[in-house]
Order: C-alpha cells, then structure tokens, then sequence
C-alpha cells in the first residue's frame, strides 16, 4: 500500500509539474525579444560594427548618446516593413521596433487587436489601452512597463501628411528616460 501511494504521489507530483511548465514557459518566453532581437544585447551580435559605424543617425528624440540604427534585411517580420534598433554609446541596444505603413485607420486597427491578442496570450500579461492627441499626430497604444522596459503596440496617425503606421516596440527605462528629457528641455 505505501509503494502505491509513492507511486501516486511521484505521478501526481508529475503530471502537476507538466502542467505547470506550459504557463511558466509561455510567460518567461522572451518578452525582453523582438523579431529575433534581444534588448541590451550589443549590436555587434546582430551586424558588423563597419555597418554600425556607417549606417547610426543620431536618435532625433534624445538630447545625445542614442543612434538609429535600420535594420534592413538582416531581420523581417509578417506584420512589419522595416525594422530599427536604438543603441547608445557602446552599441548596446535600447529599443527594438518594427514600422508599418496601412492606407487607412481601420486597416491598422485590425491588425492591432490581433498583434494585442496574441502578445498577451502569448506572454501572459494584460496591456494597457491608451489614446493620445500631440497636435500634428495622434496615437491608439497599448502598452505595458514589465521590470525595466516599455512594452508597446500602437497606431499612429499623422495629419499631415496624412499616414496610418502601426509601431510595435520594447525599450528600455534609459531611453525613455533621455526621451522625456529631451521633450522637457523647452
């Protein structure tokens, strides 16, 4: 009888652990990841530091110490056209985000919901619903800070010249940091 219980036991306490495993896996599934790309990985990984040093612009929304850097062929995605990555100084990567142009709002907003779904369900966390007016453009975002970066997926639209994208990026708590400093400084 108490062989049979162990036995029990050792299967019970098996089949809880697989059960388990699913949701543990699924939500520590890569969420600091995007189209193959990991945040504060150094660029280097990804392209040759010849590329960097003739293909980094100055990222227009810091003061200084952060660069765009496109990504080109070198990663694609089924929902985005092109593909950025800010790195600061040492090539360290601070945002990770994909861009794509839809002829009108409704179009966008399509593939939003989806993207949304399947990102919550894939990483187990509810994402927060936003809608912002910035005067020349005006965004539907949904968004989330998970340990030291922004999770985010939006719909942007800018008035002129009229343009619907859909962003979807992870950045890190420094770079949205410079970016506030950076529209602070008036």
């Amino acid at each position: 009888m108490k062989n049979l219980f162990r036995k029990y036991t050792v299967i019970l306490s098996l089949l809880s652990f697989l059960l388990i495993l699913p949701v543990h896996y699924a939500h520590s599934q890569n969420i600091d990841e995007l189209f193959g790309i990991k945040l504060f990985d150094n660029a280097t990984k990804y392209v040759s530091s010849e590329y960097i040093e003739s293909n980094k612009n100055k990222y227009r929304e810091t003061i200084s110490g952060f660069y765009t850097l496109y990504m080109g062929d070198r990663v694609s995605s089924v929902y985005f056209d092109k593909i950025f990555i800010h790195i600061d100084d040492f090539n360290i990567i601070h945002t990770i985000y994909g861009k794509r142009i839809y002829p009108s709002e409704d179009r966008c907003i399509t593939f939003l919901k989806e993207l949304v779904s399947k990102l919550e369900t894939k990483q187990q966390i509810q994402l927060d619903y936003v809608e912002l007016d910035y005067g020349t453009f005006s965004l539907k975002r949904y968004h989330k800070w998970v340990s030291n970066m922004s999770i985010n997926i939006q719909c942007n639209y800018r008035y002129d010249p009229i343009e619907h994208s859909m962003l979807r990026f992870i950045r890190s708590e420094d770079i949205v940091d410079a970016i506030e400093e950076f529209y602070e400084q008036d």
